[in-house]
């Protein structure tokens, strides 16, 4: 076996004896590689990562933020702050924070059920019952 020209050791020894005790063991599951990207937050407050959505001040409506996804996270940043973390979630569903909507679309935008049959039925009986009818069925959000 040949001698290093620098240090004069054997490289194979050198590996064995000093640098091998130092490696931690190698990784079991495969690299979790991120995805970064620039999003436009639509008016509905969202932005859109690996078709799912995820929500976003209102104050940032139609400008663009950074994002990066991982297997468990989405951070969503606006000129280098950290604006938002947002568990990931999969493809077609949504995570949305109720403080990023005005009061008046939160209900709506959240989907409680419950809260907008209430709404309806202070404004009679025929009006909550029809919502109560209408609420019943199966939803369009939950295809």
């Amino acid at each position: 076996m040949r001698v290093h020209g620098t240090t004069h050791r054997r490289p194979n020894e050198v590996f064995e004896l000093e640098e091998r005790p130092r490696l931690a063991p190698a990784p079991t599951e495969p690299y979790d590689l991120p995805l970064y990207l620039s999003c436009k937050v639509h008016r509905d407050h969202h932005i859109q990562v690996a078709y799912a959505l995820y929500s976003v001040p209102g104050e940032l409506i139609g400008r663009r933020v950074e994002v990066r996804a991982d297997g468990r996270l989405v951070r969503i940043s606006y000129h280098g702050r950290l604006i938002k973390v947002h568990p990931r979630v999969a493809r077609g569903r949504w995570s949305t924070d109720p403080a990023d909507l005005p009061s008046e679309k939160s209900t709506y935008a959240l989907r409680d059920i419950d809260r907008l049959q209430r709404t309806a039925a202070v404004h009679g009986e025929s009006i909550g019952s029809y919502a109560s009818r209408l609420l019943d069925g199966p939803l369009p959000w939950w295809g």
